[in-house]
């Protein structure tokens, strides 16, 4: 064979291969050329905070400071003027007058905590550097639990601290700030029990009643402990406020 014959049969050859068309059945993927364009899409790199550690942590606003928890001389004027078994919350008002900034506080009270109005003026404006007038609402509102922020308007008051029992209306619905002060009374628990055990006969419902300012739900559950004769308490609904105490018979 010469070898041109062998050049032109191995050419043959070539061009068959290539050619070979594929069959209906195959799987055989064509790999794209290395023009053709492709896109990519990169994962954005994970973000990983760390807290300084040397960084402070934020306080919490209503938080009491410690220049009026430590204030010798306020806590003097609370103990010698104001009762000790009611708990007017002077600090708190204190504070929420100082970070308002409050010019002018109007005072709302019940007739029965009335008396106590001008020595809660005093310590104000002793010791709350911004406040220049206090005033004391007299007027008669339909209820000691309504507040009366359209009087302290009237008289140009921005801040109402209403003491005593409260409907509770949102404090953004009113005209003027407003802090609620339920002035908790405190019991001699122990007294009371004992009074209570003294007196009461076996086999008597007893139930105890009271409003916010009274804590008689601590009450009722210190008299199951008296002497261990009540087996329990059922709590009212918040028409009877109050606790009713069965007496084992």
């Amino acid at each position: 064979m010469s070898p041109n014959q062998d050049e032109k049969d191995e050419s043959t050859t070539t061009t068959t291969t290539t050619t070979q068309p594929l069959n209906d059945d195959s799987t055989t993927q064509i790999k794209p050329s290395s023009s053709a364009t492709t896109t990519t899409t990169r994962r954005r790199p994970r973000r990983i905070i760390r807290r300084n550690k040397n960084t402070k942590t934020s306080k919490d606003p209503n938080e009491i400071p410690e220049s009026l928890t430590q204030n010798a001389a306020l806590q003097t004027a609370i103990s010698t003027s104001l009762p000790s078994d009611y708990d007017f919350e002077i600090l708190k008002t204190i504070h929420r007058i100082n970070t308002s900034t409050s010019t002018h506080v109007a005072l709302q009270l019940p007739e029965g905590l009335l008396l106590y109005a001008t020595t809660l003026a005093d310590i104000f404006r002793t010791f709350c550097p911004t406040v220049q007038n206090v005033s004391i609402l007299g007027d008669v509102t339909y209820g000691a639990c309504c507040i009366d922020d359209l009087t302290a308007q009237s008289l140009g008051c921005d801040l109402l601290v209403h003491y005593g029992h409260s409907c509770l209306v949102p404090i953004g619905e009113t005209v003027v700030k407003c802090l609620y002060v339920f002035v908790e009374i405190r019991v001699d628990v122990a007294h009371a029990v004992d009074c209570l055990c003294q007196t009461v006969e076996e086999g008597t419902l007893v139930f105890v009643m009271g409003t916010v300012q009274r804590p008689y739900l601590s009450l009722a559950h210190s008299f199951t402990y008296c002497a261990g004769v009540y087996t329990h308490i059922t709590v009212s609904n918040s028409s009877g406020r109050g606790i009713q105490i069965a007496k084992r018979t």
